[in-house]
């Protein structure tokens, strides 16, 4: 009987032992293990609508923001910003939303407008010519089709890159924002034009 009490004493201490160093382990898991960061807040994502007509939402030739988490409109930009004298029919923003780019791409007289959208300033006007506005994906060009050559501004300057002489129209930027894509009639069949961004010159069609 002895013999059990004694083996039991020491199951117990083996195990009070055993207690003690989990919960220093813990303790010290804590203290120095990585915690995962955070998870960023979603706040949805900004819609922004040209408003060409005067309707529900306001004046003709505003801009308004609806955001997908909020499920509503939460802000505008109102007319006189958007230098409303022309009928804007084209809307673009930058990816990360630094500038909208407005453009009458249908209609004339023929403008383009840039607006920061921190500072609701103008910072961009090209004036009479039809300007069919596409910005890469990767927020570093800005392709303007619809005349010819196309012309392509640096996003952050705005100043001329290069311009192709040999465009096309309906143009799109690629996946890496650095290869635009255009469609160009020739002798009765049409051929995709491909422009290379980083090396100023045109790929095999």
């Amino acid at each position: 009987m002895l013999r059990w009490k004694s083996i039991a004493l020491r199951v117990q201490r083996i195990l009070s032992i055993a207690i003690l160093a989990a919960l220093l382990l813990a303790i010290s898991c804590d203290r120095d293990c990585p915690t995962a960061p955070p998870q960023p807040e979603d706040k949805g994502y900004n819609f922004y609508v040209l408003l060409r007509g005067a309707g529900q939402l306001g004046d003709q030739n505003s801009v308004y923001i609806f955001n997908t988490k909020q499920m509503a409109f939460v802000d505008s930009i109102p007319r006189d910003v958007l230098n409303s004298a022309y009928d804007y029919t084209d809307i673009e923003v930058a990816a990360d939303e630094r500038f909208l780019i407005l453009s009458t791409s249908s209609f004339g007289p023929y403008h383009m407008t840039i607006i920061n959208l921190i500072t609701r300033q103008t910072v961009f006007e090209r004036h009479g010519e039809i300007a069919d506005v596409e910005v890469s994906p990767n927020g570093q060009f800005i392709a303007i089709q619809g005349i010819i050559p196309h012309l392509y501004l640096d996003a952050i300057t705005f100043d001329t890159v290069t311009t192709d002489s040999g465009a096309g129209g309906g143009g799109a930027w690629d996946s890496t924002g650095n290869i635009f894509y255009s469609v160009r009639r020739r002798g009765g069949l049409s051929y995709i034009r491909r422009f290379d961004l980083t090396t100023k010159l045109a790929l095999p069609e």
